[in-house]
């Protein structure tokens, strides 16, 4: 009895198929590598830093915060829920109306804006760790601080 010839490109295939389903077990320690349930102050600057943000870690009260410095504009990144989540937050002393709070808030979905308890006017984005969320996410949120926080400062603060 003969046994069956196996051709060159399918034992090359088989090959593939086996070591493909060898390495399947490591592929989501591999993906969530850069997955954060929660970050750190220092863990969230090094990727400001990677970005090229002007941002330092520094007490504020009780808390740990970083200070970011904008185009001369000074925000801050608060953590909470032991790094579940964080906020930026950025304020002007006056210069703001309720009616341009109000538009603004209308106008712009990942921001909010209010006049605090002294009268001025506030900014907030927050971001919500919860499930995880990948670095080009955090990215993408500074992004987001920073193209809101021009918006902001334009149609808030500086407009007539």
């Amino acid at each position: 009895m003969s046994r069956p010839s196996v051709s060159p490109p399918a034992v090359a295939m088989l090959v593939a198929v086996a070591v493909a389903l060898t390495l399947l077990p490591a592929l989501p320690a591999v993906a969530q590598k850069d997955v954060f349930q929660t970050i750190t102050p220092d863990q969230f600057l090094a990727i400001m830093r990677a970005e090229g943000q002007d941002a330092s870690i520094g007490p504020l009260g009780e808390d740990t915060v970083i200070n970011w410095e904008i185009s001369g504009f000074k925000a801050v990144i608060y953590f909470f829920g032991e790094g579940k989540s964080i906020q930026f937050y950025g304020g002007v002393s006056g210069n703001g109306s309720l009616e341009k709070v109000n538009a603004f808030n209308r106008d712009y979905r990942f921001a909010r804006t209010y006049i605090n308890n002294r009268g001025n006017p506030c900014l907030e984005l927050d971001l919500d760790l919860e499930g995880g969320v990948t670095r080009a996410r955090i990215v993408d949120y500074l992004t987001t601080c920073r193209m809101i926080l021009a918006r902001w400062l334009t149609d808030v603060i500086s407009a007539d």
